[in-house]
C-alpha cells in the first residue's frame, strides 16, 4: 500500500521538475537573447523601493522577512511610437534584504535621466534596461534537475 502512495509522489516531482526546467530554460534564453536586442534612449520616469513580505518555517518556528525590489519605470521610443516599461532586467534576481541595496541601484536610475533601452526588435513593448542573464538563471535549472533527479531515484527505489 505505501508504495502505491509513493510512486504517484515521485511522478508528481517528475513532472513538476520537467515543468520547472522548461520555465528555467526559458527565462535563460530570453535573457541571452536580450544581450542582441536593439537598443535606444529611454528616459526614468519614476522609481521608488517596493517590498515583498513573506513567511517561512524555520524549524518549528514561523519566520517573517521583508525583500526589497527597486522598482524603474522608464519610457522610451521606437520607430515613433511610445512605449514604456518598468522590468530592469530579463534575468532572475535574488531578494535584496536590505532596502539600502535597492536604493543603491536605484541611484543610478535619477528621475528625468536618460538610460539605454535595450528592447526585442519584434516587440518593441519587451524592454529591459540590464540585458543578459545572471547565475540565478543556471541555479534554478540546477535545482529543477536536482528534484529530477530526487523523483527517478525515488521512482526506481519503489520497484
Amino acid at each position: 500500500m505505501l508504495k502505491l502512495l509513493t510512486i504517484p509522489f515521485f511522478l508528481f516531482w517528475i513532472i513538476f521538475s520537467v515543468l520547472w526546467n522548461t520555465i528555467s530554460l526559458i527565462v535563460i534564453m530570453r535573457s541571452r537573447r536580450s544581450k542582441s536586442w536593439l537598443q535606444t534612449i529611454g528616459t526614468v520616469v519614476y522609481t521608488e523601493v517596493r517590498s515583498t513580505e513573506s513567511r517561512s518555517v524555520s524549524g518549528d518556528m514561523l519566520v517573517d522577512s521583508t525583500s526589497y525590489e527597486p522598482y524603474i519605470k522608464y519610457s522610451y521610443s521606437v520607430g515613433g511610437r511610445e512605449c514604456e516599461n518598468d522590468k530592469l532586467t530579463s534575468a532572475v534576481t535574488s531578494g535584496i534584504r536590505d532596502p539600502a541595496g535597492a536604493e543603491d541601484i536605484l541611484r543610478g536610475y535619477p528621475v528625468g535621466s536618460q538610460v539605454a533601452v535595450f528592447y526585442n526588435p519584434l516587440t518593441p513593448e519587451d524592454s529591459v534596461l540590464v540585458p543578459g542573464g545572471s547565475r540565478g538563471n543556471v541555479y534554478f535549472l540546477l535545482i529543477g534537475f536536482v528534484i529530477f533527479a530526487v523523483g527517478v531515484i525515488g521512482l526506481i527505489s519503489q520497484w
